[in-house]
């Protein structure tokens, strides 16, 4: 009996001791509420802001300038910004918000990349009175999250919806890469001029294409005009150079010109001319459209066709007449 009141007595200990756990757990307690969220760039407006620069982690940097009300980019001459890019990009970094603080500790920033001296990308935005707000964005411990800290400050926060690739250090990031664009379906001619020639090609009633000067026995083809075509409709710089033309672009002796003759779903008639510079040592080309004042650099492989290909690259090459089997040789008749 002794030990089963022992046991009764353990037993009844531990239940409280149990209780008292739960207790513990599980009793509401203001303390452990979330901390409230803090606003990184707080006090930041974006309809203020003038100027954004961006810096990587390897030198690269970016300038955008609000100019007459538009963005640009001023180190290209003002080449003008996609609106639509720069007014996302400044909603997500006035909209940064985080509550997970990672730490106060300033030795951590440069192991997080958010350091005055080492970061993945430092922000810098300036709004009309001078001020000037520095963001920097660190490593991603996980998807969709990114450390933070705000220059002058030491709390690092982990946050999302933004990460150093959204503040790209390119300049193509910011603006529409589309530099020439003429539908395929309103092109009626266009003409080539390269160093092999003069490369006339023409649309009839029917849009079927033709060739100027094809001899008797001689087929254009057509599937290499679908690929000049698809080049002239939709050919994407690699960036943007500005508005003077220099020595190296090689305009003076260009490698190819392209007119396109084009007519609108309205009927209206245009002409539009590309010139080709000199192939440079990075694998492109330089190009400007009479569209637009600026030199843009292009991929080579966008403009070879336009500069190397020659007449019969355009003609369908006829089928080898196989040499026939099955007869012996004719042998030589022997002196007599």
């Amino acid at each position: 009996m002794k030990n089963i009141s022992r046991t009764n007595q353990l037993l009844a200990v531990l239940l409280v001791v149990q209780l008292i756990v739960i207790g513990v757990v599980f009793w509401p307690r203001g303390g452990t509420a979330a901390a409230p969220a803090v606003t990184l760039l707080e006090g930041l407006d974006a309809s203020k802001v003038v100027r954004i620069a961006v810096k990587d982690s390897e030198g690269g940097e970016v300038v955008l300038e609000k100019k007459a009300g538009a963005w640009v980019l001023p180190d290209v001459d003002d080449y003008p910004c996609e609106e639509k890019r720069v007014t996302e990009f400044l909603d997500k970094v006035v909209a940064l918000q985080s509550n997970r603080l990672v730490t106060e500790n300033s030795t951590s920033h440069r192991r997080l990349r958010v350091a005055d001296d080492a970061f993945e990308r430092q922000i810098t935005i300036t709004t009309d009175d001078g001020t000037s707000y520095i963001l920097y964005l660190g490593t991603s411990p996980a998807y969709n999250v990114t450390h933070a800290r705000r220059a002058g400050q030491n709390q690092v926060y982990l946050v999302s919806g933004i990460n150093f690739s959204d503040a790209s250090t390119t300049p193509t990031s910011w603006l529409d890469a589309k530099y020439f664009s003429v539908p395929q379906d309103q092109v009626t001619a266009f003409t080539i001029q390269n160093a092999q020639g003069t490369f006339r090609f023409h649309k009839d009633e029917a849009g079927k294409w033709s060739l100027e000067g094809l001899a008797a026995g001689e087929t254009l083809d057509e599937n290499t005009v679908k690929v000049l075509l698809s080049r002239l409709e939709a050919w994407w710089m690699m960036e943007p150079l500005g508005k003077t033309e220099k020595p190296e672009y090689g305009f003076d002796q260009p490698s190819a010109v392209i007119t396109v003759e084009a007519k609108d779903e309205a009927g209206s008639s245009r002409t539009y001319t590309v010139t080709v510079g000199a192939r440079q040592g990075d694998n492109s080309y330089v190009i400007r459209s009479s569209e637009s004042p600026y030199y843009v650099r292009v991929s080579a492989f966008s403009a070879e066709d336009f500069v190397n290909k020659g007449r019969k690259d355009f003609l369908v090459q006829p089928t080898p007449t196989p040499a026939p089997t099955g007869e012996a040789p004719a042998q030589p008749t022997p002196a007599s």
